[in-house]
């Protein structure tokens, strides 16, 4: 059996789309019948708030990040979501307080979480998306360094947005160069496109004759306020409004991602 892959979505810069991108990618890759697993890294846990609602939990990401936690059996954290296939690993709005504990454990506390789940997410799931916070602390460092690759999102319309997008690709380089040589740039996934404006296609050409074709994916996700909607609802976009633009783009994007993985769909 074929080790499951571990990605993570991350940027600098907030409001890029990672929670709704790890969300909707999550359920889409699902409805492809893959075994998918989203964790939820952002102390904010919006992730945990549209795959849960109302949910209560006994053991989180709180429990697998906190140097504290004795012994703990993955498995035992992650919750089931209404989505078949799709189970979610949630988090606490607290475990952003975990942080300045594992930053003092030195290099180990960077790669807490790695030996905790790493092992347990190949062997259960096909694939696992990490939602982390909107920075490149320690939890992102922490993600990266238990990934095969990391994908970044990117609004259309901002250019502080491709400053974060910089930022993110430098980061994983230095990841990849000094604790997980097996980490690797899948892709940029240009996100909030207005299809009225011509300046998202702006942006593409730039940063395609800077970086090469292969630098982002095809599918681009549009602005859509069925994505407000559900986060709004406590559900995602399928539950919402399935046939939905953004809807649409993100199954597309699952099956874009699955061929440059070079895995097939398992209801095919």
């Amino acid at each position: 059996m074929t080790a499951g892959r571990i990605i993570s979505i991350i940027n600098h810069k907030g409001g890029v789309g990672k929670t709704t991108t790890a969300v909707s990618l999550g359920e889409a890759l699902a409805r492809e019948g893959l075994r998918v697993l989203v964790v939820d890294l952002d102390s904010q846990c919006n992730a945990t708030d549209m795959l849960l609602p109302g949910r209560a939990f006994a053991l989180s990401a709180f429990d697998v990040l906190n140097p504290a936690q004795g012994e703990l059996r993955p498995e035992d954290c992650v919750q089931p979501t209404d989505i078949p296939g799709l189970d979610c690993l949630p988090n606490r709005h607290d475990s952003i307080y975990l942080e300045p504990g594992l930053i003092a454990m030195g290099p180990e506390g960077f790669r807490l979480f790695r030996e905790r789940l790493q092992a347990f997410l190949r062997a259960a799931y096909d694939l696992t998306l990490i939602d982390n916070p909107p920075n490149l602390g320690t939890f992102v460092a922490g993600a990266l360094l238990a990934s095969d690759y990391a994908i970044v999102p990117c609004d259309a319309g901002s250019l502080a947005s491709l400053r974060g997008f910089s930022n993110a690709l430098d980061f994983i380089e230095e990841i990849r160069e000094n604790g997980n040589p097996d980490l690797r740039f899948l892709k940029g996934l240009v996100t909030r496109v207005d299809r009225r404006t011509s300046v998202w296609k702006t942006i593409i050409e730039e940063k395609t004759a800077e970086m090469g074709e292969d630098w982002v994916f095809r599918t681009v996700i549009p602005m859509n306020t069925d994505f407000q909607r559900a986060e709004y609802s406590g559900r995602t976009i399928f539950q919402v409004r399935p046939g939905a633009p953004g809807a649409r783009a993100y199954r597309e994007l699952a099956r874009e991602l699955l061929a440059v993985l070079g895995m097939a769909p398992c209801n095919s």
